[in-house]
């Protein structure tokens, strides 16, 4: 049988190999976990925190969001906390609400109110809060505020 020699500079280097792969698959030197690394969401990107009449300065109760478009795109149905779906695209908002979205950048809401004149609200939404690592997190969405004025 014949015999396989290693030479004295392969047989190092094939241990420190061997170990530094052993050491990467188990993941001790990065200090995480086997697994994804999981980004959460603590809060909606964008509130409509109050509705104003523009010649009183009174607080609305409740406007209708009439369409909501993302980066210049239609919507569809809105969900989100104090928002009733009125079909088509609309929902009826009791302020303050807010939409059940987590993606920055810019929505524009189409508003309106029985006695107001309609009109376009353009926001750029982004979370005030980061907390990066592994795990990650974003809060603190943009409050905005409107007026309408009345016919």
């Amino acid at each position: 049988m014949d015999r396989v020699t290693l030479d004295r500079t392969v047989a190092p280097m094939l241990v420190r190999s061997l170990l530094a792969l052993a050491l990467l698959g188990a993941g001790s030197l990065s200090g995480c976990s086997a697994g994804p690394c999981v980004h959460t969401f603590e809060d909606e990107v964008l509130h409509l925190e109050e509705v104003r009449d523009a010649a009183t300065g009174d607080a609305l109760e409740e406007v209708v969001i009439t369409e909501l478009r993302y980066e210049g795109r239609a919507w569809g149905a809105l969900s989100g906390d104090g928002l009733t779906d009125l079909g088509d695209g609309a929902a009826r908002c009791r302020l303050p609400c807010s939409i059940a979205a987590q993606q920055e950048g810019r929505y524009e809401l189409d508003l309106s109110a029985d006695g107001y004149e309609a009109t376009t609200l353009v926001v750029d939404a982004t979370y005030q809060t980061f907390e990066g690592g592994c795990p990650s997190s974003n809060d603190d969405g943009t409050h905005a505020t409107a007026e309408l004025d009345p016919f």
